[in-house]
Order: C-alpha cells, then sequence, then structure tokens
C-alpha cells in the first residue's frame, strides 16, 4: 500500500465521506480513489465499502442523539416522519463537535424555515426541549437564600439587583407545547396542539429539572430582573399595564421564585 497520509489529512477526509449529504453511489464515485489509496480492503468488503459501515452507523447515531433531546418533536412526527427530518436535518447541520449536545442547536430554525405543515407547532416544541438540554448542562449556582434577601435594608430594595442562577431560562412561546411534552412523559390523554401563547420558566434546582407556565405580567418581571434591572423599576413595570399584577401577588411570586431556586445572588 502506499504511505499513509498525515492524520490530519486522513481524519477531514473520513469525516467528509461520513457526513457528505450526496447519495451513497455518488459518494463512492467522489471517494473511492482516496479509499482504495488508504484503506485496505477485505476479502469481503472493498475500501470504500469498509468505510461506508461508519457511513451508515453516523446517521443511527444522529438519530439516537436527537430522538433523546427532542422526545416530543419524535412523538409529534412520528417515527418514520422522524427519521424523515433527522435524514435532512443532518445533512444541513452536520455533526460539527465531539460533544453531541451541539448538534440540537440548530433544530428549532430548522424547523421555523422548513415547509412542515405543523412548523409553527414544532418549532416551539424544539425551543423548548433544547432549552430544557441547556438548562440540564448549565453551570450550578448556589440559590439566593431567604436570610439574604431578609438582610437588605427597606430603603436599599429600589435600587437591589437580583441575579438569577446560570439554569434558567424563560420561554414566549405561542403553542402548548409544555402540555404536550407532558402528556408525552407521563402517558396522558394529548391536549388541543392549536394556538395559544403562553410563557414559562424552565430550571434546575437541587438536581431537579422543572418547568413551570407563568403569567404574561410575570415573565415580563422575570424577564426584566434577569436583564439587570433594578428591583424598583422592574416591579413599578410590572403593577401597570393590562395585563399587570398587584402589589401582593408580586410580592407572593417573587417570594416564591426566591424559594423556587429562580436567584443566586442579590446587589445592592
Amino acid at each position: 500500500m502506499p504511505k499513509s497520509p498525515d492524520l490530519q489529512v486522513l481524519q477531514n477526509w473520513f469525516q467528509t465521506f461520513i457526513v457528505d449529504p450526496a447519495a451513497d453511489e455518488d459518494v463512492f464515485r467522489g471517494h473511492e480513489k482516496q479509499a482504495n489509496q488508504w484503506i485496505k480492503p477485505t476479502p469481503d468488503l472493498s475500501a470504500v465499502e469498509r468505510v461506508d459501515i461508519y457511513r451508515g452507523q453516523y446517521l443511527l447515531r444522529m438519530e439516537e442523539a436527537l430522538a433523546a433531546d427532542f422526545p416530543g418533536v419524535k412523538h409529534f412526527l412520528g417515527e418514520h416522519a422522524f427519521e424523515h427530518f433527522v435524514y435532512h436535518y443532518v445533512q444541513a447541520h452536520p455533526s460539527r463537535s465531539y460533544n453531541l449536545s451541539r448538534l440540537a442547536e440548530d433544530v428549532p430554525g430548522f424547523f421555523s424555515a422548513s415547509d412542515y405543515r405543523r412548523k409553527g407547532f414544532l418549532a416551539d416544541m424544539a425551543r423548548l426541549e433544547l432549552t430544557v438540554c441547556q438548562v440540564f448542562d448549565a453551570p450550578s449556582s448556589a440559590p439566593l437564600t431567604q436570610e439574604a434577601v431578609a438582610a437588605v435594608p427597606e430603603e436599599a430594595w429600589g435600587q437591589a439587583r437580583v441575579q438569577t442562577v446560570a439554569a434558567l431560562r424563560l420561554l414566549d412561546l405561542s403553542y402548548p407545547v409544555n402540555a404536550y411534552l407532558t402528556a408525552v412523559q407521563t402517558g396522558t390523554p394529548l391536549p388541543s396542539t392549536a394556538r395559544t401563547p403562553n410563557h414559562l420558566v424552565v430550571w434546575r434546582h437541587r438536581y431537579d429539572m422543572w418547568r413551570m407556565a407563568i403569567s404574561k405580567a410575570e415573565y415580563r418581571l422575570l424577564s426584566a430582573l434577569q436583564a439587570g434591572s433594578p428591583l424598583g423599576d422592574a416591579l413599578w413595570q410590572a403593577t401597570r399595564g393590562r395585563d399587570r399584577l398587584d402589589a401582593q401577588e408580586v410580592f407572593r411570586a417573587f417570594s416564591r421564585w426566591v424559594g423556587e431556586g429562580f436567584f443566586s445572588e442579590i446587589h445592592r
């Protein structure tokens, strides 16, 4: 056999062969020369056929990874349609990292730009499930304690700022995907999938994952706090407008969020 190529050249060629979106026969023709140069055939398989084994396993591995991250999407599409989605998705967004969690990053955008009949629902479901994955992998933060809150002088509250934990995300959704995902996970009857604007907070607390529906006003308040607005400004905004909260509702919500582990620090 001819002298082996540089390792990086060989690795780049191998990856190109594995993720090439062309039809198998075109891939074989395009890569047969290099395969014959660098890969030893067996009595039963040519050089290019040996490499093709890994090409076939690649798609199966991508399907396995995406099915683990997007069970709601898979359930909604069905087995066959999900396989079809994976095939086209990895052609447009092949894996380029050793970490398969990166593979999922473009799924919401893929559905948004697709011609699927229910692409809006699918995009929202993918956003939710990607968010769950991101929150699961987010760094840990020690939660703010009730004692730390009580230590803030009354006169300092207006300009105080709270910091949300790293493992918390807010979602502004157009479809009831959280209810659908919960039904899939619990085996209960599926809800309607009709367009229904809703808001959600996804967070991790004490090693447990949580998802909770919140009102539009609560979403605005949490968004302002997460963006670093002073408490006085954020609370003032929450008690104004059509979907406002009254002062008691704001107090109860904030106390509940502290108890749920939404915040890690308070700065004054």
